[in-house]
């Protein structure tokens, strides 16, 4: 996959937000899915842009990635199972749920390739 389409599918990735607008997938007010749109959105693109760079000058990437896949996968769990028990959190939740999407998928997309390989330093014989 050529880096351009790397870039641009993790940029698609920002207009989740409004994706979920339409199909209302997590169970949320309508009151909260407006008020929380234009947050969502930038926090993803701050994510996403994180998620780039970081994968793209770092070898943690692959970190980076997983660990946002999780933090994002634990708090879908918290508002499907758990939202009687959060009624102010709820925004915060909301946001935090698109940020770790974006984050994660901008972060597995822009991992360098493995023809790279780290600089050696003298191999010492003993």
């Amino acid at each position: 996959m050529s880096n351009q389409i790397k870039v641009t599918v993790s940029m698609l990735s920002v207009g989740a937000p409004w994706l979920e607008r339409v199909f209302r997938v997590f169970p949320v007010a309508d009151a909260v899915r407006e008020a929380a749109l234009p947050a969502a959105v930038l926090a993803s693109l701050l994510c996403v842009i994180a998620g780039y760079a970081t994968s793209r000058n770092s070898g943690h990437g692959l970190a980076v990635g997983w660990c946002a896949l999780f933090l994002f996968m634990a708090i879908v769990i918290v508002l499907f199972g758990f939202m009687d028990m959060v009624p102010r959190g709820v925004h915060g939740l909301y946001i935090s749920t698109f940020a770790l999407f974006g984050l994660s998928v901008a972060s597995f997309l822009s991992i360098k390739p493995h023809a790279e390989a780290p600089p050696q330093g003298p191999m010492v014989r003993w």
